[in-house]
């Protein structure tokens, strides 16, 4: 999420991330914030609107040194592009869609990104395109993510489980590969099946 900036009444110029979403102007000039005599004060409280537009109106706590000088011509390009709309209230806009708004498909790619790099794994693509019922594919897409319920993942879960062992050959803990891999009671059903 990030800010979208409309009066200016909400949003904290020097604190909060209006401007760089990585980090606020308070720390990314700190010597003009140190001697800024508007530290607390919103985008709003910052300028005044005339027949031009929007003017920013900074006060200091004491004249600038010459070495403050490059940093203020800097800080002064940064926000000048950045015009305050008196009919639009501050709002949250949302960064995983180009539209601004939330959607659970926008959260879902934005995850996949971060997990995966932004390369979802091709099986995991092509199973939902496959013409299968649905059922069969969310059940093939929960065991090859690992999510059925076995006993392993039931205790990861912090699940009180008393016996961690397979039910059909008592031989092994239960997980997915040892249930439909390396279960020697269930491997002839497999061949069976094939």
């Amino acid at each position: 999420m990030r800010w979208k900036v409309g009066d200016g009444e909400k949003i904290r110029f020097w604190k909060d991330k209006w401007i760089n979403q990585q980090e606020s102007l308070a720390e990314r000039y700190p010597r003009l914030f140190i001697i800024s005599s508007q530290q607390n004060h919103t985008i709003r409280q910052m300028g005044i609107h005339n027949d031009k537009g929007w003017e920013w109106k900074f006060s200091w706590r004491k004249l600038l040194f010459d070495n403050e000088i490059d940093t203020t011509i800097n800080f002064l390009r940064e926000i000048k592009g950045h015009n305050i709309q008196q009919q639009q209230t501050d709002s949250w806009e949302w960064t995983g869609d180009s539209s601004g708004n939330y959607s659970t498909r926008s959260a879902y790619n934005l995850i996949w990104e971060e997990i995966a790099g932004g390369q979802k794994e091709d099986w995991s693509m092509e199973l939902w395109k496959t013409k299968i019922p649905s059922k069969i594919a969310v059940f093939a897409w929960r065991l090859c993510r690992g999510r059925l319920p076995t006993k392993e993942n039931l205790r990861k879960r912090h699940m009180q489980i008393n016996n961690m062992l397979c039910p059909i050959c008592s031989g092994a803990m239960e997980d997915e590969s040892h249930l439909f891999l390396h279960c020697i009671k269930i491997q002839p059903i497999w061949w069976e099946s094939m």
